[in-house]
């Protein structure tokens, strides 16, 4: 009887009493049963105690040796969804959807939504008068800040948009590669990376592409490097190196694998002088796989990748063992890390007990070769620790 009457209540927000905690789970009194609050659906930042009252997300209710087992969450986005569905009246009704949502649980998360009819404003409806909508998600979720943006069916827009506050000067799109490199002012690069990268991640989830973010300083260099290597092809003077960068061609290997014939609509070159060029830039590109030319490239520290499923930092992997032993220091600090995950950790590139924070538990696992669960167990010991701090 209670499987069946709870088994229909997959997405919905439940409310009760913590009754009592086992190995780190929360157990919820609801009164006709109880359910559990796994330790990793749990958010960081928040501390019950028994008798507490507790709103939670129904991820799934399934049957067990002891029972018909209610399973919920916290920290999954669709408890964010759930919230402004029972706060604003727009979603409820079906004029406003949520049409993405991502969370860093207890820290910060974006939204982004979308009205279905043009008279209602989708943002300034989620907000409510003076804020009160919005704040009362806020005061449920103990205080995490909650961006909300407007939805946009052309990518690139919706990427503008989900990096806010920081202002895009202009986005190239990779459709192949599901990818777009992100080109901000120099003085906006930390604001849309934010704090320990949270706000490209939370970009790069929020819209499911792989942000590149760069400087426009970087850009600059890096074509200035690339425009610089064109011109030592014989028969190509810096006008027509600039234009080629322009078109997105920065290496004689690139020059060398065009067509006589896009020579030709690119630079205005005859037949013989593009099949001369490409045979130059040819050469020029069998010396630079050689070692023997030199391509200037942007320092990567104005670089950010982030990837709405791998890791949003990009490392050297050829570390030095000095280098490596002084991270193994830092990462035997935390509660309960042993020498062989400090290691891992070190080896898997973290720098910094903050890098370990920054990243979901799949990425620290994937990264590290731990299992999961060992890197869940360890973020939440960095998490304490900065804390601490």
């Amino acid at each position: 009887q209670i499987f069946e009457e709870f088994k229909d209540r997959k997405g919905d927000i439940l409310s009760g009493y913590v009754r009592r905690f086992e190995r780190n789970d929360i157990i919820v009194d609801l009164g006709r049963t109880e359910a559990v609050i796994p330790y990793k659906e749990q958010v960081p930042t928040e501390k019950f105690r028994v008798k507490d009252r507790i709103q939670a997300y129904v991820i799934d209710v399934k049957r067990s040796s002891r029972g018909p087992q209610v399973v919920m969450s916290r920290a999954h986005p669709g408890f964010l969804v759930s919230l402004f569905s029972q706060h604003v009246t727009e979603i409820y009704d079906g004029v406003v959807s949520i049409e993405a949502a991502a969370r860093d649980p207890g820290y910060r998360s974006k939204i982004a939504v979308y009205s279905r009819d043009s008279t209602v404003d989708p943002v300034g409806a989620c907000v409510g008068m003076k804020g009160s909508r919005v704040q009362a998600v806020v005061s449920e979720l103990n205080g995490e800040k909650i961006d909300i943006i407007p939805y946009d069916h052309d990518p690139a827009r919706l990427v503008c948009n989900a990096l806010a506050p920081a202002v895009v000067s202009k986005v190239i799109v990779d459709e192949n590669m599901h990818g777009m490199e992100v080109i901000v002012a120099d003085d906006q690069l930390s604001l849309a990376i934010g704090k320990r990268g949270q706000n490209v991640r939370l970009a790069a989830q929020l819209t499911g592409w792989k942000l590149d973010i760069k400087s426009e300083s970087s850009v600059e260099e890096k074509m200035a490097g690339a425009k610089d290597l064109l011109t030592s092809i014989k028969g190509l003077d810096e006008m027509m190196a600039e234009l080629l960068v322009q078109e997105g061609y920065t290496t004689p290997a690139e020059v060398a694998g065009l067509s006589p014939r896009a020579l030709n609509r690119l630079l205005n070159m005859e037949q013989d002088q593009a099949l001369a060029l490409i045979g130059n830039a040819q050469a020029l590109a069998d010396m630079v796989a050689q070692g023997k030319a030199e391509f200037k490239k942007a320092p990567v520290r104005d670089d950010f990748l982030a990837n709405s499923s791998a890791s949003p930092l990009t490392l050297d992997n050829k570390v030095e063992d000095s280098q490596i032993s002084e991270r193994v220091k830092i990462f035997l600090e935390l509660s309960g890390v042993g020498e062989a995950s400090a290691h891992a950790l070190a080896e898997g590139g973290y720098v910094t007990i903050g890098d370990i924070v920054a990243d979901s538990a799949e990425e620290v696992a994937q990264k590290t070769g731990l299992s999961i669960g060992v890197a869940r167990t360890i973020q939440m010991a960095a998490d304490r620790y900065l804390q601490s701090e």
